[in-house]
């Protein structure tokens, strides 16, 4: 058994505190509520006893992008599970990410075979604009189901913002999964589209996916387009009237503005799963 002595091994400075987005929010609501809270402790017992305007200050102090909806903003308030969080509400996940619209790099790629790539703000903005313009071309709406089967890259970003800009639902599945278990996942929820690759490296060699993916395609009824999203770029991918290339809608899809489907706040836009090769999906 290990004692302790109780030392106090780290404590932040009073400049670090003075710093922290949690001080300047104990500010704000000190000065509107003519309260004294100077801690955690103090603030997260607050929290509970006001459930309500915690919730309204915290959309505000923040300055999320949206409609936050009228009083209340946590209803019923004590019913866990059951409660609603800004139940009249509406706002757009991809349309607060995409805050920014400047040159500062917003996301750094490398893949273990040293491929290096930065997207900045504008370009990534762009190509979500672009990849939203082509599911508004192929008829995506909201609540349909986009099923993404990518490793990391930047693009499964842009697709999965495209997919929440537009009110759309959705679901990946990692690259390395056969072919059975890709299925036994997106056969559940339908999807219009599916998002895919050519490949992927891994453990210094390069995995072609082409068979599994003309086997996914084949036994998905649902789909009405495929997006290929090239990444070994071999030399032969199945291609059909429905299959589309990335590349080609950045040229032929450039519009300039982005608009987003706000969406009430407990609308779903993710579809994930449990463990194992059957997992049910869950929102």
């Amino acid at each position: 058994m290990i004692e302790s002595d109780n030392k106090l091994l780290w404590s932040p400075s009073e400049e670090k505190i003075k710093s922290s987005s949690m001080y300047h929010f104990m500010e704000i609501i000190n000065k509107k509520y003519a309260l004294n809270i100077h801690n955690y402790k103090d603030l997260h017992q607050w929290s509970i006893n006001n459930r309500n305007n915690f919730w309204g200050e915290i959309w505000d102090f923040y300055k999320l992008i949206g409609e936050k909806g009228t009083d209340p903003f946590l209803f019923p308030e004590n019913e866990m599970p059951g409660t609603k969080f800004f139940p009249k509400g509406k706002i757009s996940y991809a349309e607060n990410i995409l805050k920014k619209n400047d040159d500062d790099t917003a996301i750094i790629f490398q893949s273990e075979d040293k491929i290096y790539r930065e997207l900045s703000w504008k370009e990534l903005k762009q190509q979500v604009a672009s990849t939203v313009e082509f599911f508004n071309f192929i008829g995506l709406k909201k609540g349909d189901r986009v099923a993404a089967y990518l490793p990391n890259i930047p693009e499964t970003i842009v697709v999965m913002l495209a997919t929440t800009a537009i009110g759309g639902i959705f679901s990946s599945a990692s690259p390395d999964f056969g072919s059975e278990g890709v299925l036994d996942r997106f056969g559940q929820i339908e999807p219009k589209i599916l998002i895919t690759t050519d490949g992927y490296n891994y453990n210094g060699k390069e995995i072609n996916l082409q068979t599994k993916v003309e086997e996914i395609i084949k036994k998905l009824p649902s789909l009405k387009a495929t997006l290929l999203i090239p990444f070994i770029k071999c030399d032969r991918f199945f291609r059909n009237d429905n299959t589309y290339l990335y590349s080609e809608i950045l040229e032929k899809f450039n519009k300039k503005i982005l608009n987003f489907e706000r969406l009430n706040l407990d609308d779903p836009i993710y579809i994930m799963y449990s463990s194992g090769t059957t997992g049910k999906p869950k929102c």
